[in-house]
């Protein structure tokens, strides 16, 4: 990993289980664009091995880059002519097909059609 620049960040133990430790979760950032980091371990008790918290220090955000962003506004309106759309729909091409599969792909094409219709 550290021929394309990228290191590990984790140098502590991640899974600790009958007198066994391992590091098996890590992550790998590239130091030449961020060199001052912490990494910490978060003990949940969710999982047999612990979740990792990683802090970046001295941010520096890229502010000559232009990026464009989509953003969906849902309101009560727009959910509601969701479905009633959806209930005027004819199901029955979704149920004609015995592949599981493909019902599903035609049910997922009509409900994505009303979806970005009504989520503008």
């Amino acid at each position: 990993m550290a021929t394309f620049g990228l290191y590990p960040t984790v140098n502590f133990p991640k899974r600790i289980y009958n007198n066994s430790i391992s590091t098996i979760d890590n992550v790998f950032i590239n130091l030449t664009n961020q060199s001052r980091f912490s990494v910490y371990p978060c003990i949940n008790g969710l999982s047999d091995h612990d979740a990792q918290i990683m802090v970046l220090h001295d941010m520096v955000n890229m502010t000559h880059e232009k990026h464009l962003f989509f953003c969906r506004r849902f309101n009560d309106v727009a959910i509601t002519d969701l479905n009633i759309e959806l209930s005027y729909e004819s199901w029955e091409d979704v149920l004609s097909y015995k592949d599981v599969n493909m019902s599903f792909d035609k049910f997922l094409n009509i409900w994505l059609h009303f979806f970005f219709e009504f989520s503008h």
